[in-house]
């Protein structure tokens, strides 16, 4: 009589980690995917100074925090930038602190999602909001951060500013106000005239000439 040898049950097989969404203008680095990439604001796009502000921000891709998935742009605070953001507040076209911001982001999107079903449109994938932080703020903000990106990542652009909250806190409140690590432009025009800001302070650089 033959017996048939028992077959041995197939090797368990761990499955594998669920990839991140980033939302991000940014190339992702190497072994870090990027599934939705955001069109700049159509202003920007159509202007002459569009490749400046790309280099811009590609020049300096930062992680969030040290195990984080993303990279987002890393920005000095030049002149023209600053006041840009300034005339922002008389305004009224920024928000403060990342509680109230993540509150108007989430009322903004589900406008936008019943708009969207209305018209049974998707979404567009462009940049209409911009996130400004500190850079001495800790992991757990930087978490909550990337936690917004994430939740608004179709129109929502990070950027972090080479500067202690204390600065910003000076710029959007005033003199007397000690921190504020979070702003939000939260105007379509007002986020291309701060990329365009950016753009003008590096032509200024190189027009100025050689002493």
């Amino acid at each position: 009589m033959i017996v048939k040898k028992a077959s041995l049950p197939a090797p368990l097989v761990k499955p594998s980690s669920p990839v991140p969404l980033v939302a991000s203008v940014l190339p992702a680095p190497v072994g870090v995917p990027s599934l939705i990439e955001l069109k700049l604001p159509r202003a920007v796009e159509a202007d002459p100074r569009k490749s400046q502000i790309d280099t811009i921000l590609k020049r300096e891709p930062k992680k969030l925090w040290d195990k984080s998935s993303i990279t987002v742009p890393q920005i000095s605070l030049s002149a023209k930038f600053e006041s840009c953001l300034r005339a922002m507040v008389g305004r009224k076209q920024v928000e403060r602190g990342l509680e109230r911001i993540d509150q108007l982001l989430t009322s903004e999107q589900k406008g936008l999602l019943a708009l969207q079903q209305k018209q049974a449109s998707t979404p567009s994938h462009r940049v209409s909001r911009l996130l400004i932080i500190a850079n001495d703020g800790s992991e757990r903000f930087y978490r909550a951060c990337e936690k917004t990106l994430f939740q608004h990542k179709e129109r929502l652009i990070l950027v972090y500013l080479n500067e202690p909250s204390s600065r910003l806190a000076q710029i959007f409140i005033g003199e007397k106000a000690n921190t504020l690590k979070a702003i939000l432009v939260s105007d379509r025009d007002a986020v291309s005239a701060a990329l365009f800001s950016l753009a003008e302070d590096v032509s200024t650089e190189v027009a100025a000439p050689s002493l």
